[in-house]
């Protein structure tokens, strides 16, 4: 539901939720409301104002618990539609598992050093990158240097090494340019075909 008024949105959800109670209990279906949250999307200018109102959507005899922000599918969503918890979030999990590559790399080939980034490290950051990647240049420096970081770990380098010769030895992009991966997959037949439809590669030569 959008409107101007916070008020408006709760009404119009509330009468769409018993439109859905309805369809759920004609097919012999319920709504577990211990399972579904709210949110009210703003932009951060007025988020405070937002969310000083109750916002609670009534469910039977109990209401949605109102959040600011929530997992889905692996993406951490907030209510401005900003990307800080998402990122901030797995950089701390993955922080864990530098701090245990640190502590076993001496036990560890370069290559398998990489074998352990890619298998516990990479996945979170590739996965949906096209929907989060962008965020704000705060959010890609601290992306930046959780990389670099990970970088020097894995090649025993200290900090006088210029992170694109680390990058080029590790054959590495940098997380800000995963995008551009799911590009060429998606115009050279790597994606699914709801990704390819809307594009058409054109070749100019020159």
């Amino acid at each position: 539901a959008h409107h101007h008024n916070s008020d408006d949105v709760i009404s119009s959800l509330t009468s769409d939720l018993c439109n859905v109670d309805k369809w759920c209990s004609n097919n012999h279906m319920a709504i577990n409301v211990t399972k579904s949250k709210s949110m009210l999307v703003s932009s951060k200018h007025n988020h405070s104002q937002v969310y000083s109102k109750q916002s609670n959507i009534p469910c039977h005899d109990s209401c949605f618990e109102v959040v600011t922000c929530e997992k889905l599918l692996g993406v951490y969503i907030n209510s401005t539609l900003s990307w800080d918890e998402h990122i901030n979030n797995w950089i701390k999990r993955c922080n864990k598992y530098l701090y245990i590559l640190s502590r076993i790399k001496c036990y560890l080939s370069v290559p398998s050093r990489k074998l352990f980034y890619n298998t516990y490290i990479m996945p979170p950051f590739d996965y949906c990158c096209v929907i989060w990647g962008n965020f704000s240049a705060y959010l890609k420096d601290k992306l930046t240097k959780f990389q670099k970081r990970a970088a020097r770990l894995m090649l025993d380098r200290d900090f006088s090494t210029p992170s694109a010769f680390l990058f080029s030895e590790l054959k590495w992009m940098p997380f800000p340019d995963q995008k551009a991966l799911q590009m060429y997959k998606t115009l050279h037949g790597g994606a699914p075909e709801y990704l390819r439809t809307p594009f058409t590669l054109h070749l100019k030569f020159i």
